[in-house]
């Protein structure tokens, strides 16, 4: 396990290894040494996730959406305890005090609470100012360390500040995330390889990410947007169509639930892929990450480590 702040990335590259095949697997903690503004489990909670004054402006297509589910909150007090502090708590608590109330509250815009507070803005004052230069200096010498030893990333964030720590350095951008399906030819100029002679970062993304979102149609498939554009949001929003069959997209991540559904079919197969590494490796070095007991897959998906 490694320590908080920039020393997560530090610790982890100055591990002797000894060529050993090792397994980085971040949590929320290890974004959040980083970057501040991106919360961990405890701070997903159900009240402060309805106040949205900090991530969502009053032009947002669904702020009235939050204010609802803000006065419902404010209506109908917690009946459970949030005894674990995250976000499946929060799910939980939401749908207990629903079931003995009346009204069509929906998960789904708790889910879109959530990807909105991980979107992190592409203004280049704000992430000077949101950001250390210590701290981008220690992920992008962690990302040319896991690139350079070919060392996969398996993490349970949502959030794209491994992809945007890609492009502080002169590494190639280009990402592995695990699923075929995922490698789109058209990813953007945001995941575009700068040098053909590096292999990309192998990153798998067990629940998803913000910046995946797919057609339900299978012939349409799947698009990563750039790491700077909320697909996901953009999805829930419905502000986003399929340029083939001009459909609604979805969101291509699991929800934070105590039970997941990981039957979206690219996250499937990023889960196979995780399950392969940890088959070969002999160590596994976690940073940020508490193994909560709403991750039983994930539990599972470690058991086949020895």
């Amino acid at each position: 396990m490694c320590g908080g702040g920039a020393l997560h990335y530090n610790y982890c590259v100055s591990l002797n290894l000894n060529q050993r095949r090792t397994v980085y697997f971040l949590g929320a903690g290890a974004s959040k040494s980083l970057c501040q503004q991106l919360p961990i489990g405890s701070e997903l909670t159900l009240e402060k996730l309805c106040d949205p004054a900090s991530y969502l402006d009053e032009s947002d297509p669904l702020s009235k959406v939050i204010g609802d589910l803000r006065e419902f909150a404010q209506k109908h007090p917690p009946v459970l305890r949030n005894k674990e502090g995250n976000i499946e708590s929060a799910f939980a608590d939401l749908e207990f005090r629903h079931s003995f109330q009346e009204g069509s509250l929906q998960k789904g815009w708790l889910v879109y609470c959530v990807v909105r507070r991980l979107q992190l803005p592409r203004d280049g004052d704000w992430c000077q100012a949101q950001i250390p230069q210590i701290s981008k200096e220690s992920l992008n010498k962690f990302l040319s360390f896991a690139k350079r030893e070919n060392i996969p990333i398996i993490t349970t964030n949502y959030d794209t500040l491994v992809e945007r720590g890609l492009t502080w350095g002169r590494n190639s951008r280009e990402v592995d995330y695990g699923a075929a399906r995922l490698c789109t030819p058209h990813q953007g100029r945001d995941q575009a390889s700068t040098r053909d002679d590096v292999r990309p970062l192998v990153l798998l993304k067990l629940h998803g990410s913000i910046s995946w979102q797919h057609c339900p149609k299978q012939t349409c498939g799947y698009l990563v947007r750039g790491i700077y554009q909320g697909a996901a949001p953009n999805a829930m929003a419905g502000d986003d169509t399929c340029a083939s069959c001009h459909g609604n997209l979805s969101a291509a991540l699991i929800e934070p639930d105590y039970e997941k559904n990981y039957d979206d079919a690219a996250i499937s197969e990023v889960l196979e892929r995780a399950k392969q590494e940890l088959d070969h490796a002999e160590i596994i070095v976690f940073a940020g990450y508490s193994l909560p007991d709403a991750d039983k897959v994930i539990r599972c998906l470690l058991k086949t480590f020895t």
